[in-house]
């Protein structure tokens, strides 16, 4: 993400990197980190985008969930400065790759086991929430993650780039569509 942020920068964005020890912890704990750093964020006034990768997407909408669950019945909590998320390669319905290492490494790594594409995974069990606001980038020559399980229903846009799943993130046709879709909704702008 550093490359990212770099580049996010010099186009006059405030990126903060926010980490997380991947594979140490679920999914639902890093969630419930980011949810409580995003709503420190949130209560200071501050509007704000995200842009993740990877797992880090269902991290994102693993907090979205637990802010909704949080937050129901009050108007507290609910993110009201977010404005629009950019998905780079985001495992939305799973990874073949997790589902077969899962067998392997699963109850030791949770995350993976989480990332599976089987029908009753984790990541398979999460709401779609802020699909409207969400865009979404996959890598053609991903082999981690397919092309068909990064889309959400009902997402602001999705396009498709020539790289892998890691490659994406040094890619400057990646950060000239993230600036479009923060800047515009939409990853090209209309004429």
């Amino acid at each position: 993400m550093w490359y990212l942020r770099y580049k996010l920068s010099r186009l006059g964005y405030d990126p903060l990197i926010w980490s997380y020890p991947s594979l140490r912890r679920s999914i639902n704990h890093h969630a419930d980190r980011l949810r409580h750093d995003l709503q420190s964020i949130d209560d200071a006034g501050t509007p704000f985008h995200l842009v993740a990768h990877s797992m880090g997407s269902i991290v994102v909408r693993s907090a979205f969930h637990q802010e909704q669950t949080v937050s129901a019945g009050s108007l507290q909590g609910r993110f009201v400065q977010l404005n629009r998320i950019v998905m780079l390669a985001p495992p939305n319905h799973g990874s073949p790759r997790a589902g077969r290492a899962a067998k392997y490494f699963g109850r030791f790594l949770k995350p993976i086991d989480e990332l599976s594409d089987h029908p009753d995974s984790f990541v398979n069990s999460l709401p779609i929430l802020l699909a409207e606001r969400t865009g979404i980038i996959a890598a053609s020559k991903d082999r981690v993650v397919p092309i068909a399980s990064t889309h959400l229903v009902d997402e602001a846009d999705h396009v498709t780039l020539p790289c892998q799943h890691n490659t994406l993130l040094r890619s400057a046709t990646a950060v000239h569509l993230i600036d479009n879709f923060l800047t515009h909704g939409r990853f090209e702008r209309n004429s």
